[in-house]
């Protein structure tokens, strides 16, 4: 290997280190276009296929290594990976499972795939998704820290880590170093403006006063005759509004009082029995069941000024708090007791419409809906997914499971959601024998 390959290879290798993964790649391919036979790079770059879940790139690479160079590294390699088409068969499957919220079946198989540096990254990542989705924020930690030691631009463990965030596990670091040449930038700034301020501005700051005290005497003098015709123009307004006044005070009194007295009563007794304090105590303490019982019970109703402003504080409270904490208790009843997953979700899906995990609710209730047998809300959930949230993370099991749910009843809405899975998702594990059974007939 001369010594422009050596570079290239070291850079690579340094680069891969750092978690710069995609630039490896890119270095990687160009030291092979400048030498074909350079055995280093081309297992390096067979590494980072592997490690991204590309067996077939690798071993491609690792075999051409052994058979053109009698690679040692490369022959060692491909004995190391014998196994691994099985996992990335097994990753597939904890996949499916993870999708269909099987999550202990999904964690078993992961574990095993753990087991091998194979297609880790998108095992790493598998759990992270699954610690969420269990409440385990700490554990997906763990994961989504190693994904980005190996591919720290990874999208979906960036995305992951935006998570947690939001759920309060990983704390916003402050940007020392950003601040510090933010500060640096300021003080070289300032030094500059005293420069100017002490040197230039001395010569010219006779006539600048001069003119700008002849420029503010005209401001003010046309700022006075504003003034005095402003104040005719307001008399004038003021005896107009007395005389509407004493017009409408006349009309009031020929209409008389009782009317007023009698709506104010009625307006009492409707409110009477609004829970004020046990509303107010539920807030303090955080008692979000109790806080949607009463919003779901007074919403809609005549309520006093006091009463409505305690009622917007519960709503308040539900969406910024509310949403997410009725998500993660449906999530621990997952796979345990999906009518109480379905009442928690239902609650998390009235306050969550504008936050990210409002796509995550509605594939849960859709699914769970269809566990339990009651297809038409399951349809309802997974036709709503479908027109808000089209190409993200649970489309095609929600298009197959509409293909499927719609196969004997509907022929023709079956076709089409099939067809969709065809189009859009040709490699997914859910573009099937029976996907094309349904095409077929």
């Amino acid at each position: 290997m001369d010594n422009t390959s050596k570079r290239i290879y070291s850079k690579a290798m340094k680069l891969y280190q750092e978690g710069n993964i995609d630039k490896a790649l890119k270095l990687c391919e160009k030291g092979i276009s400048e030498d074909l036979k350079n055995a280093p790079i081309i297992n390096l770059k067979g590494l980072l296929f592997y490690i991204k879940g590309d067996l077939k790139g690798a071993t491609s690479l690792w075999k051409i290594n052994k058979d053109v160079s009698n690679d040692s590294v490369a022959k060692k390699y491909l004995e190391d990976s014998n196994g691994d088409k099985e996992k990335e068969n097994l990753y597939k499957q904890a996949v499916k499972y993870l999708k269909e919220l099987k999550l202990p079946e999904a964690m078993e198989i992961l574990n095993v795939c753990e087991q091998s540096s194979f297609n880790s990254i998108n095992v790493y990542n598998a759990l992270a998704l699954l610690y969420i989705k269990k409440g385990e924020y700490e554990k997906a930690k763990e994961y989504v820290e190693k994904v980005l030691l190996i591919d720290k631009k990874n999208k979906v463990a960036l995305e992951n880590k935006r998570m947690l965030k939001k759920f309060g596990v990983l704390k916003y670091k402050f940007p020392y170093e950003k601040v510090a040449v933010f500060i640096f930038s300021i003080i070289i700034l300032f030094g500059l403006v005293w420069s100017i301020k002490t040197y230039i501005y001395p010569f010219g700051k006779i006539k600048i006063g001069q003119a700008y005290s002849s420029y503010h005497n005209k401001k003010e003098a046309k700022k006075q005759e504003k003034i005095k015709e402003n104040k005719k123009d307001d008399e004038k307004e003021n005896e107009a509004l007395e005389i509407d006044k004493e017009i409408e005070a006349d009309n009031i009194e020929d209409k008389g009082e009782d009317t007023n007295d009698t709506k104010e009563d009625e307006k009492t007794d409707e409110n009477k029995s609004f829970p004020y304090e046990q509303f107010k105590t539920s807030l303090d303490n955080k008692d979000f069941n109790e806080i949607y019982s009463f919003v779901k019970a007074w919403n809609n109703k005549s309520l006093t000024l006091n009463e409505k402003s305690l009622f917007v504080k519960g709503e308040a409270l539900l969406i910024d708090q509310g949403g997410k904490y009725f998500y993660e208790l449906g999530t621990t009843y997952l796979g345990e007791d999906n009518k109480e997953a379905i009442n928690n979700f239902l609650k998390a899906y009235d306050y969550s419409k504008e936050s990210y995990l409002n796509p995550h609710i509605i594939y849960y209730l859709g699914t769970l809906y269809e566990k339990e047998g009651n297809v038409e809300e399951a349809v309802k959930y997974y036709d709503e997914y479908i027109n808000l949230y089209e190409g993200q993370g649970y489309e095609d099991i929600v298009l197959y499971n509409m293909a499927i749910i719609y196969k004997d009843t509907d022929n023709k809405k079956s076709k089409e959601y099939a067809k969709k899975i065809e189009d859009m998702f040709q490699n997914s594990i859910y573009n099937n024998s029976k996907i094309q059974e349904i095409l077929k007939n």
